[in-house]
């Protein structure tokens, strides 16, 4: 999950770093696992931060007697806790997708009977004392979602099996079908709202400005000289003049690469990281004036005006998959959930909260 505010970010040659300037780049480490018995399996999908001492993180419980039902925690400063979600997030449930602007307003998006083609999309509300339930409809399912405020919630995802975007004011949940398939939302305010995907195989981007959708048109996006596929998984918009998307591009039978592109106000740039067999997941801010960026199995940092790797500390497991970032507005905390694979492919999957170390 992305962060909203931070100043400007330093901008020049975007290239992989190396050297000095890799080695000031902290290493991700594991700060919180998700107790579970040997059997059940539990994972992180996204995670938001709406202060220092209050961070929540939602997944899944998926094991033989709790298939399916919904797996909500929350750090009060001290500790990771378990949080009693309402009724209503029965078995057969998922939150994927988490956003918050504030304390008292804190958002799950997923779906009730969500291993069901048929099953309903499904919004959970805290305010800080109760909760209260929005049912999105049936065979709907949100990718994403961007909350301003009680009164301005954006979400994206499939109705129908058909891509959809859709706004919440409040009293209400309008929805609009887009030929984008869309993984993601991002707003600096109510006139500035992207929603970020691809439409065919190639990466694509609409905004809302207040009165309607429009779409940018996007540089070329080519690898070795050549024109590449491409596709966006995340989307932040700090102004509007300064939004990143990131995903990833590859030529037809080649490998991954991590994909990065940036509107200043004036006009779309995109650069292509010479690293095979990897890609960009979800971004924020650092609060340092930089992003950091999820890769497959590491953490990118812009900085300086460059891209630079950041390991995820291993710890014997085979790999961890970041699901989502977050970062405390006006500080330099960040968090990541994610997901530790083991080499045994008969271990239960694992949810994790990540920090950078120091």
């Amino acid at each position: 999950m992305r962060g909203r505010v931070m100043g400007g970010v330093a901008l020049g040659v975007v290239v992989l770093g190396t050297g000095t300037a890799a080695a000031a780049v902290p290493e991700w480490k594991i700060v919180h696992t998700v107790s579970q018995p040997v059997s059940v399996e539990k994972t992180l999908d996204d995670i938001v931060a709406t202060g220092e001492s209050d961070v929540w993180a939602v997944g899944t419980v998926d094991g033989n007697s709790e298939a399916g039902s919904p797996l909500v925690q929350r750090f009060d400063g001290t500790r990771w806790n378990d949080v009693e979600v309402p009724v209503e997030a029965k078995a057969g449930s998922r939150y994927r997708t988490i956003d918050a602007s504030g304390p008292g307003d804190v958002w799950f998006f997923g779906n009730q009977g969500w291993a069901d083609e048929n099953g309903t999309g499904l919004a959970v509300r805290w305010d800080g004392t109760a909760w209260k339930s929005h049912r999105l409809g049936a065979s709907t399912d949100v990718a994403d979602a961007e909350v301003r405020g009680p009164n301005d919630v954006w979400v994206a995802g499939t109705r129908n099996a058909k891509p959809y975007t859709g706004h919440y004011d409040g009293s209400s949940w309008k929805y609009r079908a887009t030929d984008i398939s869309v993984a993601a939302v991002g707003a600096s305010g109510a006139d500035d709202v992207w929603f970020a995907g691809r439409k065919g195989d190639r990466a694509a981007l609409e905004r809302w400005d207040g009165r309607g959708y429009t779409r940018p048109a996007l540089p070329a996006i080519t690898i070795n000289g050549r024109a590449a596929r491409s596709e966006i998984q995340d989307v932040v918009a700090f102004r509007p003049g300064n939004v990143w998307a990131v995903g990833r591009a590859f030529l037809p039978g080649g490998a991954d690469r991590p994909l990065a592109l940036h509107w200043d106000g004036r006009a779309w740039s995109a650069t292509v990281l010479p690293i095979d067999h990897e890609s960009f997941g979800d971004i924020a801010a650092d609060g340092s004036g930089g992003l950091w960026a999820s890769g497959r199995d590491r953490m990118f940092r812009f900085t300086g005006g460059r891209w630079v790797n950041s390991s995820l500390k291993n710890t014997g497991e085979v790999s961890k998959a970041v699901t989502g970032i977050t970062n405390v507005r006006g500080t330099t905390r960040s968090w990541a959930s994610g997901t530790l694979r083991f080499e045994d492919p008969g271990t239960p999957l694992r949810g994790v909260v990540l920090a950078p170390a120091g």
